[in-house]
């Protein structure tokens, strides 16, 4: 079975907000955290043609602690590998001055 795909659209003209399409599995659309399972592909991009990137802070959830994309592209999807737990992020968005927000992502057991 197919694993979900997540993106998540970053808004630097309004720090802290960002939209995840389809919803997570709770359901949500936005908000400070979402929750995935085990092997889901998750991938960023930003309303506006600007470059950014995304640090996790601690311990990551992919095989990489970060990762951009370019003005005006998503970053390629990026499959959970990691074990369950929340992890901390930062996204900086390449505009006239940084603009910086940190959401998390929380992973759950797939149960399987």
């Amino acid at each position: 079975m197919a694993k979900p795909k997540y993106t998540i659209t970053i808004d630097p003209d309004s720090p802290g907000d960002y939209e995840i399409e389809p919803a997570d599995e709770n359901g949500q659309t936005t908000g400070d955290s979402f929750t995935v399972t085990d092997r889901a592909k998750i991938r960023w991009k930003c309303n506006v043609s600007k470059d950014f990137g995304i640090l996790f802070m601690g311990n990551t959830p992919f095989e990489d602690m970060g990762f951009h994309g370019q003005s005006g592209k998503t970053t390629k999807f990026r499959a959970v590998v990691d074990e369950a737990g929340t992890y901390k992020y930062s996204v900086l968005v390449y505009k006239a001055t940084p603009v910086f927000h940190d959401p998390e992502i929380i992973i759950v057991d797939s149960g399987s």
